[in-house]
């Protein structure tokens, strides 16, 4: 019998809005993401944040399922860039960040996004933000995950579409706001130093802005 990947579909919250909304805590994965595994989920996690919402910034599941996929599509299309391209990529990347805005202020900032947008172990107390960063998941060090998370939060910030969904990973939480926006931008420059990747052969950081850039305020595009 032929199998299908039947994506499952998630995105950043801060840890304050999910106090806040007080989500069950069935929508989240034990890295901190909102997990929506099918419409119904979906259509719960929706109707949850709705109620606490005024009627102008409501927001359909539609809409919310579109922002989880694209977050999902984008750690797939790394995950394949990196098999057929550039393996390690973001091994490679931390070491260059790390060089670029120094081991200590790099460590700084990925406390402050895990203490912003934390993991279940975090947000319980279990760990705290630098011990988790010390951790390892599934073969990667949770710094690197972290630094990976970090340009999805950004690209999640970048996109126009999500205005009505910000307030749940609003770029703005993080006490070091410019510093975070100047580490992407590391990143950037460096993806432009690597193999490119899809269709018109585009440093990976480009692919995946395009979407962005050639369809603003689209989820659906």
């Amino acid at each position: 019998m032929e199998s299908y990947f039947i994506p499952v579909f998630e995105f950043h919250i801060s840890g304050k809005l999910r106090t806040k909304y007080q989500f069950n805590d069935i929508f989240f994965a034990t890295d901190g993401h909102v997990v929506l595994a099918n419409f119904l989920a979906v259509r719960q996690f929706t109707h949850t944040l709705n109620q606490s919402r005024h009627s102008e910034m409501q927001v359909f599941p539609g809409e919310v399922n579109a922002a989880g996929l694209l977050d999902e599509i984008y750690h797939l299309v790394l995950r394949e860039y990196e098999k057929k391209k550039n393996p390690l990529a973001f091994k490679k990347a931390f070491s260059e960040t790390s060089k670029k805005v120094g081991a200590t202020k790099l460590n700084q900032l990925l406390v402050d996004f895990v203490e912003t947008f934390p993991p279940k172990d975090v947000y319980t107390g279990v760990l705290s933000a630098s011990e988790y960063l010390k951790g390892i998941s599934e073969g990667r060090s949770n710094a690197s995950v972290t630094l990976e998370e970090a340009m999805m939060l950004f690209l999640a910030n970048y996109n126009p579409a999500n205005n009505k969904l910000k307030e749940l990973f609003d770029e703005n939480y993080l006490a070091e706001l410019r510093s975070f926006r100047k580490l992407n931008d590391v990143l950037d420059d460096f993806f432009k130093t690597q193999p490119t990747f899809g269709p018109d052969n585009q440093d990976i950081f480009t692919l995946l802005k395009t979407p962005l850039l050639t369809a603003p305020g689209d989820l659906y595009a």
